[in-house]
C-alpha cells in the first residue's frame, strides 16, 4: 500500500514539474506581457510542491529541504528566465537568419 501511494505521489510531483516548465517557458517567451493566470498558476503550483516536498519528508522521517530567503529564489528565478529569454531570442534570430539564405538560394557554407 505504502508502495502505491509513494508512486502516486511521485507522478502527480513529477506532473506538477512538468507543467511548472512549461509555465515557466511561456513566461519566458511571452516576457512583460505574461498573462496574470500563468504566474498565478506558477505561483500556485511552487507552493503545492513545497508542500508535497514536505509531506514525503515527513513520510520518509527526513527534515525538509533548507528553506530559501523568497530573495534569493526570485534573484534565481530571474536569473535563469533571463537566460531562457537570450536563448529563445537566439534561436528564433538563428532560425530567421537561415531561413533567409534559403529563401534567395544561397544557403550553403557560411564560413
Amino acid at each position: 500500500m505504502k508502495r502505491q501511494v509513494k508512486r502516486e505521489r511521485n507522478r502527480e510531483r513529477r506532473n506538477l514539474e512538468r507543467r511548472l516548465q512549461h509555465l515557466r517557458e511561456q513566461k519566458a517567451t511571452s516576457g512583460r506581457s505574461t498573462e496574470p493566470e500563468i504566474l498565478m498558476e506558477i505561483e500556485d503550483i511552487e507552493q503545492e510542491l513545497e508542500q508535497l516536498l514536505a509531506e514525503e519528508a515527513e513520510v520518509a522521517d527526513v527534515s525538509p529541504r533548507k528553506k530559501i530567503s523568497p530573495n534569493k529564489l526570485n534573484k534565481a528565478r530571474e536569473g535563469y528566465l533571463k537566460i531562457l529569454e537570450k536563448d529563445v531570442e537566439n534561436r528564433l534570430d538563428t532560425s530567421i537568419h537561415n531561413a533567409r539564405f534559403i529563401d534567395i538560394g544561397t544557403h550553403g557554407s557560411l564560413i
